[in-house]
């Protein structure tokens, strides 16, 4: 697990000089495409957004998941204990 800063965008990021870019610029540990639109409409309503995610592919490392329902399932057990978490508050 690592807790890091996901840097979103409305594109797929390939380029490995960008995406080290972004990593020593920005601090980002990761990226993804999913989270950008509802960050942007969280932001506009001062609505506090929270992304949790499983990172499934790697383009730096080639690693990827063969297995998504498992990384899946994965998620949805961290993302209800974090649940759990803030409701002892």
């Amino acid at each position: 697990m690592v807790e890091g800063k996901i840097g979103s965008a409305d594109f797929w990021n390939r380029e490995i000089d960008r995406i080290r870019w972004f990593h020593q610029n920005a601090g980002t540990c990761a990226e993804d495409m999913e989270a950008f639109a509802v960050a942007q409409v969280a932001k506009i309503f001062n609505i506090p957004y929270l992304s949790i995610r499983t990172i499934s592919n790697s383009e730096v490392s080639g690693d990827n998941i063969e297995d998504l329902k498992t990384a899946g399932h994965y998620c949805a057990e961290f993302t209800v204990e974090f649940i759990k978490t803030l409701r002892k508050g």
